[in-house]
């Protein structure tokens, strides 16, 4: 079976932790994100802006991006990843 999962780290500085479960809940997001307010994910991950998100299958990362992405590039981006 094909395990996939999408984390997004959120890294806003001067914002409270439940910054980011009312973004989600306002966008209808229902996959993972992280508050990262000292941006050490960030860093570790070579993210330089945000949003930022890793698409993991089978435990590996096989795609990141920083910044906007539209929903078309991110399913064309799923898609390779499903077989």
């Amino acid at each position: 079976p094909i395990i996939m999962s999408t984390i997004t780290l959120a890294s806003v500085k001067h914002k409270p932790p439940s910054w980011t479960a009312s973004f989600k809940f306002e966008y209808g997001l229902e996959f993972p994100h992280l508050y990262d307010p000292s941006a050490e994910l960030m860093r570790d991950y070579g993210f330089q802006s945000y949003p930022s998100m890793v698409l993991i299958k089978d435990r590996e990362i096989v795609y990141s991006h920083s910044g906007k992405l539209s929903a078309e590039a991110l399913s064309a981006e799923i898609d390779k990843h499903l077989s």
